[in-house]
């Protein structure tokens, strides 16, 4: 059963990334959802992965998304950053302050991420 959905996830999942590009009513409340547990956070990895001009355009929300309680959307979101999608200085910023989080979880992330981005060419 557990397969069936995470086969119906691997294609859900790219299909809310394209339709949030195009549908700006609909990204906001997909991303409130996202960082309310209601929607998979593996959407952020497809947003950064394939819509990276989506991210640039909705860094103050993508941002809020480090408000959530939940830790995986967290992670999710601290990956994005490490991508090097958003802009530069802030998400380094970012990341420093999540280096010394209280969640483990969050801080091993946030490490892995400031080193991608450090790695990543400037843009």
């Amino acid at each position: 059963n557990s397969r069936h959905r995470s086969e119906v996830k691997a294609i859900v999942v790219p299909a809310i990334a394209k339709l949030m590009e195009s549908d700006e009513l609909r990204a906001q409340s997909i991303l409130q959802d996202i960082g309310a547990g209601k929607l998979p956070e593996e959407i952020l990895y497809s947003l950064s992965k394939n819509h990276p001009s989506f991210c640039t355009s909705h860094e103050e929300q993508l941002y809020e998304l480090l408000n959530s309680d939940n830790t995986d959307v967290k992670i999710a979101f601290i990956h994005l950053l490490g991508n090097g999608v958003l802009e530069r200085n802030r998400s380094e910023e970012a990341l420093q302050h999540l280096v010394i989080a209280d969640d483990p979880t969050v801080r091993d992330e946030a490490v892995r991420a400031l080193r991608r981005l450090a790695n990543s060419p400037t843009g």
